[in-house]
This record gives C-alpha cells, structure tokens and sequence, in this order.
C-alpha cells in the first residue's frame, strides 16, 4: 500500500529540528483561544520555536487577543489570511509564512500538554512526520466523552481500515517533506484533509511517527446538533477519499454490512427518548452513515 521508502533518500537534517514553527489557524475562536495560547506559553520545550497565528477571517475578537499575546509567546506573529476559506487553507498560509524546518499544527480550541513541544522533537528526530496522542477528559464532561469512540492508546488510528493518520489538531513534519508532498488539500468540496495530507506522505514513502507523549487535549462539541454535523461530515468524506485512493490498495466498504448498519440504526430509534448517552451514541453512528450516503451520492462512488 505505501510507496518507496524515502528515509535513505531525504536531505533532512538529522537530529531535532533546529526550529520548530507551530502554525495555529483562528476563525472566531475568541472564547477558547487564550486557553490554547497559554498552554503554549507554558511549553518545556527549550530548544527555538515559533508561533504562527494564521486569522482566516475572523468576525469576533480573536485576531486582537492573540495580538496582545505577541510579547509572551517565542516570534508570535499574527497573519491575515482571507483569500480562501477552510483549515487546508489556513494551514498552507501558516506554512508558508513560517521559518522552521519542522513545522507542528495545532488548533485554537484544545489545549496543548506542557511536555507537547519537547515530545515532538524526540520523534521528529527519526520521522518524517509526528502525530501525537489526543486526550479526551481534560476538556470534556464524561457524558460528551462516551459519546465517541476511544482513541487507540498505543498507537494513531487507522482510518478506512487502510493507513495511520493522526489528527490535524496534533500533527507536523518537516518542512521540506510537507513542500514534497504538495501541503494541505484546500479543497472544500469534501473533508477528512488530515487523513489525506497523511495517506499522501505515507504513500510516498515517508515515515509517520507516534509520539504518545506529545498530548494535545481535544475539546469536543457538546451539542448533539453539532455532534450531528461533525459527524456528517466525518462519513461525507469517506467515498470521496475511496474514490480517489482505491486505485492505491483501498478497499470498497461492504454493502451487506453498511445495510445492517442501517437496520440496527433503525430498530435502536426509541434510543433518542432514552438515557443522553443512548441519545448522543445514536446521533453520532446515525450522523456518520448519513455523511457516507450523501458523500458516496455526490462522489459518484458507492461507499456505505
């Protein structure tokens, strides 16, 4: 499934990075943001490293808090990027205007783990890419918590029963492997661009490191609409990732299971007038079938 192995063949330094530039997009983000930029403040890490904020438009006050955040946090520097919408955007904004030869994500709505930064550098030193581990009890009441799958606690999660990824909210590489393989997706026909940016690395023959060290506290949507939503758009992008990673080794979903899927949805409806964890399990396996169906509609691929 993968393609030839690239660690013989990279120029990279070896060794940790020399400087790594932290890239955090903001899209009104004014009520969580600072929480983030003072988790990051409190970083163990002491080697150099920078922040990039990268405002994709902001309407409430975001840009302004993370502005006044400039003299407490290393080469912070705030950019407008409004050209185009989206975090394959953003993203790719924050990257080119960063200056470090590895380059971290992260998100305005979690909270980094002290350690986070120092984590990162030790794997990074014999990846290519690093993925971190995302805890769910930090931020989250227990009921959001159940809610959702696990992660897995040893390693980053499989998606599509294909290749690793590991989350957009806690992953980097270095930059010239991230220049190698074209950035972020910015097309926002459809989702799922971690897994994406992560299955093109891999099957170009980079190495995707797990460093279980490297915590990212992840905050969830605690309302069962927006649970809906996300998870919608979880399944919505699945066929549209089939359609153009078959060729590579992915397999086609199974219809006789997807259909079973479907009747057990049904006969478990009364589970919405039931307890709130009935209730938000419900909402988010029924989310993500619905996502499938519309994504293998508007793909043109059947993926259930």
């Amino acid at each position: 499934m993968s393609g030839s192995d690239k660690s013989d063949e990279s120029t990279r330094p070896v060794g940790a990075p020399n400087l790594i530039s932290v890239v955090m997009p903001i899209y009104n983000g004014e009520e969580t943001v600072e929480q983030q930029l003072s988790a990051l403040e409190h970083q163990t890490y002491p080697g150099d490293w920078e922040l990039v904020i990268v405002d994709n438009g902001s309407t409430d006050e975001s840009a302004a808090i993370a502005h006044r955040w400039e003299s407490r946090l290393p080469g912070l520097r705030v950019i407008s990027a409004t050209d185009g919408q989206g975090v394959g955007y953003a993203c790719n904004a924050g990257a080119s205007a960063a200056r470090g030869d590895f380059i971290m994500f992260c998100h305005q709505d979690d909270v980094a783990d002290p350690h986070w930064l120092e984590a990162v550098a030790l794997t990074a030193a014999s990846s290519d890419a690093v993925g971190g581990r995302n805890e769910y009890a930090k931020l989250n009441d227990e009921l959001v918590t159940v809610w959702r799958p696990p992660p897995p606690p040893d390693r980053l999660p499989v998606a599509m029963h294909f290749l690793p990824f590991a989350v957009g909210a806690n992953l980097g590489m270095w930059t010239e492997v991230f220049g190698a393989i074209g950035g972020w997706s910015e097309d926002r026909s459809y989702g799922g661009e971690d897994v994406d940016l992560c299955w093109r690395l891999q099957l170009a023959g980079y190495r995707l490191g797990y460093s279980p060290d490297a915590v990212m506290h992840f905050r969830f949507r605690s309302d069962l609409r927006l649970l809906w939503k996300q998870f919608v758009d979880f399944g919505r992008a699945e066929p549209h990732l089939f359609r153009k990673y078959r060729e590579h080794g992915l397999q086609q979903s199974s219809v006789k299971s997807a259909l079973k899927q479907w009747a057990v949805g049904l006969i478990r409806l009364p589970d919405l007038a039931r307890s709130a964890e009935r209730k938000g399990i419900w909402v988010r396996k029924m989310a993500y079938k619905w996502g499938r169906l519309n994504g293998s509609l508007e793909s043109r691929t059947l993926y259930l």
